[in-house]
């Protein structure tokens, strides 16, 4: 044991440094050295990924340990903070160290209340603190203790057995005081043992409503505004705390018609005992979004494991969408395309525009006289250089539809609902953009959505991940609020495509407008949307091959100083990512190089 230990640290050491000196090598010069089989060989020898895992994770422990030592401030005492802790008979001999932890907090303004599971208060011990403990009902909290007068104070749900991390409190008093105190707050969190050992860091994006409908990705350490809680919210509280923090939150949501702030803290302050940890859904939680569904017209559906997907009511059917497919000769490619649209979607109501960029093969001339004579596919003519904003741009105008897909011509349908999911959240006033989950053809992930960051300016999250994986705190499966999706596969209703002024023909001729038109929609108030049910393969740039060599590289490096200038995606964080998540990896895999 010791010797494998010494081992693979070794190797790790071993793949640091290795790291460390290909960052200082290009991007462009990377990406083409990651084809060579000799490197992933060497990486795979090196690597060792449960090792990283440990380490990242100690360091940043250590790290967040010394910020959060620092924090301090004039307004740090400004909220005043109730703690209701649940106990039971499975987690009763833990509460001493829960109640040490909130001791632990140094921070006199705050309340700490117990509720009992039924049976058990003649078997609540605990050691005196320097804070008072009052053991109370649900009923009696409610009515008696929670005063909801002031905005500054702020309610926390644990469960005996839970942990927080010594000056949570500070933190999330100065936190509420900089952001104007929000309707909640919340942190990451891990799971702890009775070891004290930590694990399964869970590093949350800020608030990202899709995704939290589909997956209570919060779960705890979540700090409720007292006079924003719902009527009657004790109801909620006999239920487990993870299902409580749940309901609590998305009945606040959906109580303030969706105009809701919710700030989060990339610190991981709550460790979930692994007694306590949050289940799958519960009957009750699909009950109750059943109900809000009624009321603002969405259907829950249930998948396996007991999923959910929420459906939105749209009257899809009845709504053209017109079909983009910019291309140029790979008639192999381009009829597959259409075939596959044509065969296994069941959306009806389509239009397919296809835009040839000076073709030169007389099969593609062939091949378009012939699919020309289709009622739903219309052949337009974009000659000059391969200019993808300016193709894209100028097909939208003769597009007939309420909503516009942009598809590229080496994208292969799967799913025969593709469309139909897609069109649905379009629909929604409130999304943007939304795109599609996208598999290379050995069924591995292409597009899980976009983040912001990743190499500088923009990369796709789980990128080569088994395409049936769960993903990172169930990313893969969830419908969520990424900052962009890929324009690959692309949905948007025609009116705001050219409200926020289409593509950029000028800055952006072939590389990240489609991240570029994501973000403007984002600036414009709007959410982007990314779907796991919406599946089709993306044989991804075979027409164009590769890009970083001549005139072509330095288009795509001016390209990437325009992004870099314009929206600093090499400096800001990516709110649908997390600040302590690396921005050279693409499996949201924690930072183990600063």
């Amino acid at each position: 044991m010791i010797i494998s230990n010494y081992v693979a640290r070794i190797r790790f050491r071993l793949s640091v440094e290795l790291l460390k000196f290909v960052r200082l090598i290009p991007l462009n010069i990377v990406f083409r050295l990651r084809n060579y089989r000799f490197i992933r060989l060497i990486f795979r020898i090196l690597k060792d990924e449960s090792y990283r895992k440990r380490f990242s994770y100690a360091r940043l422990i250590e790290i967040q340990e010394k910020e959060i030592s620092s924090v301090g401030g004039a307004n740090v005492l400004t909220s005043k903070l109730i703690i209701v802790v649940k106990v039971g008979q499975r987690n009763l001999r833990l509460l001493q160290k829960t109640l040490e932890s909130l001791e632990a907090q140094r921070y006199s303004n705050m309340k700490v209340y117990l509720v009992l599971e039924s049976n058990i208060a003649s078997q609540v011990k605990f050691e005196k603190f320097d804070f008072k403990v009052q053991i109370c009902s649900i009923d009696q909290l409610e009515k008696k203790h929670l005063s909801r007068k002031s905005h500054t104070d702020y309610l926390c749900l644990m469960e005996s057995g839970d942990l927080l991390q010594k000056d949570t409190f500070r933190i999330i008093s100065e936190i509420s005081s900089i952001n104007q105190y929000p309707h909640a707050v919340y942190t990451d969190s891990d799971v702890c043992g009775e070891s004290g050992g930590r694990r399964d860091p869970k590093c949350k994006p800020e608030w990202s409503p899709d995704y939290f409908l589909e997956y209570n990705y919060l779960a705890k350490g979540i700090f409720f505004q007292l006079v924003s809680l719902p009527p009657n919210f004790g109801a909620y509280l006999h239920q487990p705390f993870g299902d409580a923090n749940y309901f609590i939150l998305l009945h606040m949501w959906f109580q303030n018609l969706q105009d809701i702030v919710v700030s989060s803290v990339s610190y991981v302050l709550y460790h979930e005992y692994i007694v306590n940890e949050v289940a799958e859904s519960s009957e009750k939680v699909t009950k109750l979004l059943r109900t809000f569904g009624q009321e603002f017209g969405f259907d829950v559906h249930l998948r396996e494991n007991n999923r959910r997907r929420i459906e939105w009511h749209s009257d899809e059917s009845d709504c053209l969408i017109s079909i983009v497919i910019p291309t140029k000769d790979r008639v192999d490619l381009l009829s597959q395309c259409i075939d596959s649209i044509l065969e296994k979607s069941i959306y009806p109501n389509i239009e397919i525009i296809v835009v040839d960029n000076s073709s030169e093969e007389i099969e593609t001339s062939i091949y378009l006289a012939h699919i020309n004579k289709h009622p739903k596919i219309n052949i337009i003519s974009y000659p000059g250089e391969f200019n993808f904003s300016a193709i894209n741009n100028y097909a939208v105008k003769f597009a007939n539809g309420h909503l516009i897909a942009f598809v590229n011509n080496d994208i292969e349908v799967i799913t025969p609902e593709w469309l139909n999911h897609l069109a649905s959240h379009a629909l929604r006033p409130e999304i943007g953009c939304v795109g599609a989950k996208l598999l290379y053809p050995d069924d591995s992930i292409q597009h899980g959505g976009v983040v912001i960051g990743l190499g500088g300016v923009a990369g796709h999250a789980h990128k080569r991940e088994p395409g049936d994986s769960n993903g990172y705190m169930n990313r893969l499966i969830a419908s969520q609020n990424y900052s962009a999706v890929t324009g690959a596969c692309l949905v948007v209703r025609k009116e705001t495509f050219e409200n926020l002024g289409g593509f950029d023909e000028e800055n952006l001729k072939v590389a990240f407008n489609d991240v570029d038109l994501c973000l403007k929609a984002l600036e414009a108030g709007y959410r982007n949307l990314w779907l796991p049910e919406a599946v089709l393969y993306h044989h991804e740039s075979v027409s164009r091959g590769e890009d970083r060599e001549g005139d072509a590289k330095k288009r795509f490096e001016r390209e990437i100083a325009y992004m870099k200038a314009k929206w600093k995606t090499d400096s800001k964080d990516d709110p649908a990512y997390n600040p302590n998540l690396a921005k050279y990896r693409e499996d949201f895999g924690i930072k183990t190089l600063d």
